[in-house]
């Protein structure tokens, strides 16, 4: 009888953990996206600010994986994490509040919503390439060749960025010269390997997706930290689980 115990146990475990690594995140909440001097770039991209409207553990959670380097204080004192667009024509109001559903592609898909097996696109969505993915997710880390200190010098590597994702989600057909299309194009060995899908969030990329009362508005970049941090959470969950049973039998 133990031992079926410990085998359902170790079956419940593995579902937990898999669970946290792999499957899709949501959230029925809310968020303020702004638009911030000193961060945002040109061409209506980029930086963005998101904000938590509320209380929102969600939320919380997502902006503990932030580095400080990629996240902004609004005047009202409220830090934020800060994203990019991937859809390019989509737009949202700086300012206005969205509700917001944490996915691996794009509701709407934007201007490139068609299938293409050759990506694995999906016939209603988007899904995030890796360029894209291992770009933002350096950004986050405060690892990226990119001027993290508010002003004109910011906001200009916030345009390049911004271009960049554009062009690697095919929002754009072409770039002018840009260091990060260089990056990703020596990371994967050429910019189709780097335009091809993320896998499995191996770089710990989703995709925000706002709505409101009119539908679908943006789309925008969110890490949620890779698989194999997220298998370690589980475990660690999985830790606190155990040792408080134990706990409990000892008393």
């Amino acid at each position: 009888m133990k031992a079926v115990v410990r085998m359902a146990a170790r079956i419940i475990t593995f579902g937990l953990v898999a669970t946290l690594a792999f499957a899709p995140l949501a959230s029925a909440a809310q968020i303020t996206l702004r638009a911030l001097a000193n961060y945002a770039g040109g061409n209506s991209g980029g930086e963005f600010t998101a904000l938590k409207v509320g209380d929102d553990t969600v939320f919380d959670q997502i902006i503990s994986f932030y580095d400080t380097k990629a996240t902004a204080v609004y005047n009202n004192g409220k830090t934020g994490f800060q994203v990019f667009c991937l859809e390019k024509s989509e737009t949202f109001s700086s300012g206005g509040t969205y509700n917001y559903t944490i996915d691996s592609y794009a509701i709407a898909g934007g201007t490139n919503s068609q299938a293409d097996p050759a990506k694995g696109y999906v016939p209603s969505g988007d899904t995030i390439s890796r360029g894209t993915a291992y770009l933002y997710s350096l950004f986050v880390r405060g690892d990226l060749n990119y001027n993290y200190t508010p002003g004109s010098g910011r906001t200009a590597d916030a345009t390049l960025l911004q271009m960049a994702i554009w062009y690697l989600e095919d929002e754009v057909t072409t770039t002018a010269s840009n260091k990060y299309v260089d990056l990703v194009s020596a990371k994967f060995g050429n910019v189709g390997e780097a335009k091809k899908n993320q896998i499995n969030r191996e770089f710990g990329v989703a995709v925000l997706n706002l709505t409101d009362s009119t539908g679908n508005r943006q789309s925008q970049t969110v890490y949620v930290s890779e698989p194999a941090s997220l298998l370690l959470m589980g475990l660690g969950f999985v830790g606190v689980a155990l040792a408080r049973r134990r706990s409990a039998r000892q008393g």
